[in-house]
């Protein structure tokens, strides 16, 4: 966890399978393709079909895409109520878990607060690829700071399969002021932390993800 212990980490080389898997999720989170192919996959690659299929199969089961038999690969676009479906299941652990926090320390609170800082930058200089990732790296520290791996493994999954690249680029574009909004809600988080066993906050943070089901829909 950011601001814990040094821990020594062994890096092994990625297997190819891995690369693959990254490398059609990130074609997958920039929204400028809607379907693809194995053998497209495999010329814009330049790899074999095995990991192209292993990357496949774990996108699909992670339900990223879906494979259609002689018709190709779809990457997933949400319904409505896939959507809605998504934005609850943050809201149920992210609420839950800021409420398990017993202290917040201060290491913690000045990441936040440079967090948010970094992202009313990102909306002055209208870079959407810098905000997508201040935004998700503020709710994703507020669970490591718990330290359930499962809540952010679930967060990690719903956060990616809702925004695309596309999705926030379009939004800062259009709806800035939208944008500077939310994040006054994350400085209202922040400044509302140790406070009340951080009910405030976690009522905050319900209205907070609520008005993504209207802002990102």
């Amino acid at each position: 966890m950011r601001g814990g212990k040094d821990i020594i980490h062994y890096q092994t080389k990625p297997q190819l399978k891995d690369i693959a898997y990254q490398k059609i999720k990130e074609i997958i989170m920039s929204g400028e393709e809607e379907f693809t192919s194995e053998s497209s996959l495999v010329n814009l690659l330049s790899m074999s079909r095995t990991p192209i299929r292993d990357a496949i199969h774990r996108l699909e089961n992670e339900g990223f895409l879906k494979v259609y038999s002689n018709q190709g690969i779809y990457f997933w676009n949400p319904t409505a109520e896939e959507r809605n479906e998504l934005f609850d299941m943050r809201i149920a652990i992210e609420t839950y878990s800021i409420k398990q926090v017993p202290v917040f320390t201060d290491e913690n609170i000045t990441y936040l607060r440079e967090n948010i800082r970094d992202q009313y930058l990102a909306v002055e200089k209208e870079d959407y690829l810098v905000f997508n990732e201040l935004d998700m790296d503020f709710h994703q520290y507020l669970l490591e700071v718990n330290g359930n791996s499962q809540f952010l493994k679930s967060y990690k999954n719903a956060r990616e399969r809702l925004m695309t690249i596309r999705s926030a680029k379009y939004l800062l574009k259009t709806q800035s002021e939208v944008i500077k909004r939310l994040i006054k809600d994350h400085a209202e988080i922040v400044d509302n932390l140790n406070k009340d066993s951080n009910v405030i906050s976690a009522e905050i943070l319900e209205k907070h993800i609520n008005k993504g089901k209207i802002n990102f829909s």
